[in-house]
This record gives C-alpha cells, structure tokens and sequence, in this order.
C-alpha cells in the first residue's frame, strides 16, 4: 500500500512537472522574432487566447488561438492550418513545435522575445499595450508597406501621368497619381501631391496602431486635366474606432503654369447679394434624384431639400465648367451631388482674374 502511495505521488508530480513546464500566459505575452523550420517569423501574443505571426518573407500575418485552458494553439483561419504545441519558455527563449493537422510531423519554433507588452505613456496607469498592436511587432510590416509601388503609365488627353499605391497589406489602400513631366511646375506640383500620400500613409498607420482590426484608405483621382489646370479628388476612408465609419472627399486644384495650388473660390466676388445669386445658378443645374423605388421616394425628397437648402460647396474645375460638390455630415452623406455648372454661366459672378482662368479653360477643348 505504502509501494502505490508512493507511485501514485510520483506520477502525480510528474504530471505536474509536465504541464508546468510549458509556458503559461504571462510568459508568452509580447512580442517574439525566430524561426519556424527554417523561415523566419515574427510573432506576438497578447493575452492566453490571441495571438499572430507573419513570415518575414511573405508578410502576411496568421491568426493564432486557442481555448482558455488548453496547452496547444491553433492557426486561425477559415480552417485550422496549423497546430503549436509544446511551446516552453526560458531566460527569454520560447521553443515548441509546428504541425499540420493531421500529419505526425513535427517542425521546430525556436524564439528570442523582441519586447515583452509595456506601459503606454500616453494611456491610463495600468493599461497594457497589446503585443499585437505594438510598434515592436509591427516595424516590418511597416517598412515593407513604406514602399511605394509604381502603376503602369497612362495618358489623360495625352498627358503622361502613373498611379501610385503603398505596399499595403489585406483590402486596405493608400494611393495618389503623379505627373511625368520634368518642367518645374510639374515637379512643385507633384511635390504637393506626394507630401499628401505620405500624410495619408502615416494615418493609416495611426489607424492600425489603435487596433490592427480597423481599416483606412485614401486615394486620389484625376477629375480634369489640360496643360494649364490639373483638379483631383481626395478620397478618405475606414473605421479607426470613432462613433461610426467615416468617408470624406474633397478637391485640389493646381495651376500648371505657375505649380502652385490655387483655391477656386478666389475666382468669385465676395459681395453677399452675388453669393446668393450664385447659388440660385448652381441650383438651375441641380436634377434631383428620381428613385424607381417607391419606398426610395421619401428619401429622394430629404435629399432634395437638403440640397436646394446648402449654401456651401467644394469646387473642381471640369472641361465643360466647374463642379460644385455639397458636403453633408455623415447622416445624409448619402445625398451628396455634384453640379457642373457652365463657364459661360459663371462669369458674370467671378473677378477679372477669375475670368482670365476660365477663359484659358474654356479656350482649351
């Protein structure tokens, strides 16, 4: 009796021992750079459920999982791609083993921790920064994504121009245009456009930095173009965590000839009785919407009076005038319009140099 007493212990201690020498929760958390066989990994792992990594060669990150109470984790996915297991810790190395369900055979994980999850200066005492958002997880992927990819080249009425888009991961896409010409306006102007897509490329990674689950965008798009104007718009888009998702567009105008921006409002008179006189020109362009729908119709009147109500617009020049574009907060975004409203209509409203311009415009055709 005293022989199974004592064997019973010893397997007792030696489940423990088993169980105990893998690594819990709090020795896992942070962030881990190593090898799985023999590519490279980054990984992190936040808390005892969550967890991702990404190969340093195809920058993709993985999701890793696994329930509360279990030694093992998965990759997640749409199905389970791979299991680790066995994954001990010490003197900041973590080792276990890779395998594809199913199959018997092993792979090696061998880790060295980057950075276990620190304090954030600029939250709460107390708050613990996620391993999986962290600058020290992240710095690859960002490095990568740094570059810019360069489109094919095109022609707008015979201008050359080319696409631009960060090396962005998943859905997500920060792009601009840039002219290819050498003339020094052309070059100034391109300058302005490329000081735009870096701002745009740091949002996107502000965006991410709150949580790698919430997205951003941004593009640009050429709305008109000759050899004296260039008018794109600016695109912007996502979910960094506020009230609801955002999108917001605007224009940008440039002389071609002096490389500079130029505010197309500057075109007009200031005078108040021509600024309500005008408004009634660009509402003779408006045609309200006509839904098929019947349960649409409501809805086409409240954008309607929305509109004819609206007093301010973002502006764009356009081959045949110049497009006034509402902007309404985020409730009744969806009735946004954009009204081209004639050269010839809009002069009598405009200074002598904002008819000089249009008139350089509407010689151009």
């Amino acid at each position: 009796m005293r022989h199974s007493t004592k064997l019973w212990l010893l397997i007792s201690a030696a489940l423990v021992f088993s169980v105990s020498a893998y690594a819990d929760d709090s020795q896992l958390r942070g962030v881990w750079k190593g090898s799985l066989g023999k590519q490279d990994i980054m990984v992190c792992f936040d808390n005892g459920e969550s967890g991702e990594y990404y190969y340093l060669h195809y920058l993709s990150p993985l999701q890793l999982g696994k329930k509360k109470g279990e030694l093992q984790w998965e990759e997640m996915g749409k199905t389970v791609t791979g299991i680790w297991s066995q994954l001990k810790a010490e003197n900041n190395e973590l080792t276990g083993l890779w395998q594809k369900p199913g199959d018997p055979k092993t792979v090696p994980i061998r880790l060295s921790r980057v950075v276990q999850t620190t304090q954030k200066e600029t939250e709460a005492e107390g708050y613990l920064e996620p391993a999986c958002e962290s600058d020290a997880y992240f710095a690859k992927l960002q490095e990568v994504q740094q570059k810019v990819v360069v489109g094919k080249r095109q022609n707008y009425h015979g201008i050359p121009y080319q696409h631009l888009s960060a090396n962005l991961l998943g859905t997500d896409r920060v792009e601009s245009i840039e002219i290819l010409e050498d003339s020094e306006p052309t070059l100034a102007i391109n300058k302005l456009l490329h000081d735009a897509f870096q701002k745009n490329i740091d949002s996107y990674f502000e965006c991410k930095g709150i949580s790698r689950f919430f997205s951003y965008s941004s593009s640009v798009d050429i709305v008109f173009m000759d050899k004296n104007w260039l008018s794109v718009r600016e695109w912007s888009g996502g979910d960094c965590g506020g009230a609801h998702p955002f999108a917001d567009s605007s224009y940008r105008n440039f002389d071609r000839i002096q490389g500079k921006e130029v505010k197309v409002w500057t075109f007009f008179k200031n005078a108040r009785n021509s600024e309500e006189s005008l408004n009634k020109t660009i509402l003779s362009y408006y045609k309200p919407r006509k839904s098929p729908n019947p349960s649409d119709i409501e809805g086409d009147k409240e954008c309607q009076e929305a509109v004819e109500t609206n007093k301010s617009y973002k502006l764009a020049l356009s081959k045949n005038g110049i497009m006034f574009s509402t902007s309404f907060p985020h409730v009744i975004q969806a009735c946004d319009e954009d009204i081209e409203v004639p050269y010839k209509k809009l002069l009598p409203f405009m200074t002598g140099a904002g008819k000089k311009a249009v008139k350089l415009l509407m010689e151009v055709k």
